[in-house]
């Protein structure tokens, strides 16, 4: 991956008890010092929208971490689970670009905190129903 310097990302937190947080603009020196520090293991990517890239650990859901988000696609179809930290940057042809406050409404269409899931069904919440991270623990 080519090194991305200053860049915003957004970053969409849960913690080892299984609280997520609200997602938040954190802006960064290099991209690819961040993911490290935020995702732990393998890194995966997902691309939504065709505009968007998510950033997860691979097999974390199968890892047991706990769970964060569902990407759902324009139909709210249920796309996939994510489990740990995710990072969300947005894509332009073949570079990074940094993610603006007026890209998060369509970020949390797709990417919903999850609830619960039981019997085949996930529940859902609103992002704006998660508390807010503490951005001073990023330092």
């Amino acid at each position: 991956m080519k090194k991305i310097h200053n860049i915003t990302i957004y970053v969409m937190r849960v913690d080892i008890q299984g609280q997520q947080f609200q997602g938040y603009l954190l802006q960064v020196q290099n991209l690819e010092e961040s993911l490290c520090k935020y995702i732990n293991g393998i890194i995966e990517k997902f691309t939504i929208d065709e505009k968007f890239v998510v950033f997860s650990e691979c097999d974390a859901v199968v890892l047991g971490m706990p769970l964060n988000r569902a990407l759902y696609d324009k139909t709210d179809t249920l796309g996939t689970i994510f489990s740990g930290n995710i990072i969300v940057v947005k894509q332009n042809v073949n570079k990074w670009e940094s993610i603006c406050e007026s890209d998060i409404p369509i970020i949390c269409q797709y990417l919903k905190p999850i609830v619960k899931i039981a019997n085949g069904i996930v529940e859902t919440t609103d992002e704006s129903l998660l508390p807010i991270w503490n951005q001073k623990n990023d330092k």
